[in-house]
């Protein structure tokens, strides 16, 4: 009994079912899991083989992606990635931020736990903000955009060719960006083109500090 428990191997299609289940498992490939089982076998640990390119990255570059880490431990790989090739003009792969982090303690826990951190205080900061507005139907302001292609019409039959007298000329789009109140419309803005981010906020701009009424009779 002892022989056929240590010394039996099991048949290679029992084998093969086995590592199906255990990639369903551990939504992996069977590959995946028959790497892992050499990787094991061989060096007794299931480690991934340590980065040969780490090497040409210096301790000032270490500490240089440590710190980075340390005051924006919310920037994605592809942002520290790109700050580091700005920086020290030197180019380097996700996988290489991942480990060299990894290498002065700045995991994946640690990041989050710091990340949650700043957002706590952004929130107690944005409700100490808030905490300060007079919360009226008087203060509440809406805001609404729309979009005109004044181009000219011509109407005929269906099938049949429209028939235009003079030339045809394609007017400008008007985009128009209404602010309204609890009493009705406050003002509006008109622009050509589509209304993007900066002339959005530089219209409401001129509202805040121009236009500040809360009421038709102010």
């Amino acid at each position: 009994m002892e022989e056929a428990v240590t010394k039996q191997h099991a048949h290679p299609n029992t084998v093969f079912h086995r590592l199906k289940d255990l990639a369903k498992l551990y939504n992996k490939a069977p590959t995946t899991i028959s790497n892992w089982i050499n990787i094991y076998e061989e060096t007794g640990t299931c480690q991934h083989a340590q980065q040969t390119t780490a090497c040409k990255y210096t301790v000032g570059h270490r500490k240089w992606l440590c710190e980075f880490y340390t005051m924006q431990p919310l920037a994605y790989l592809d942002e520290a990635q790109e700050a580091f090739k700005h920086v020290h003009h030197l180019l380097i792969s996700k996988s290489s931020v991942w480990w060299l982090s990894h290498e002065c303690g700045q995991t994946r826990k640690v990041l989050v736990r710091r990340a949650m951190h700043i957002k706590e205080r952004d929130v107690f900061r944005f409700v100490e903000e808030l905490s300060q507005i007079d919360w009226s139907h008087s203060n509440l302001v809406f805001l609404d955009e729309v979009s005109f292609d004044n181009r000219g019409m011509g109407y005929a039959l269906r099938g049949q060719t429209i028939a235009i007298r003079g030339g045809f000329q394609r007017k400008h789009r008007v985009s128009i960006l209404a602010f309204i109140g609890v009493h009705g419309l406050i003002d509006y803005y008109d622009t050509q083109g589509t209304l993007i981010v900066s002339r959005f906020f530089n219209a409401a701009e001129i509202l805040s500090t121009l236009r500040r009424f809360h009421s038709p009779k102010s």
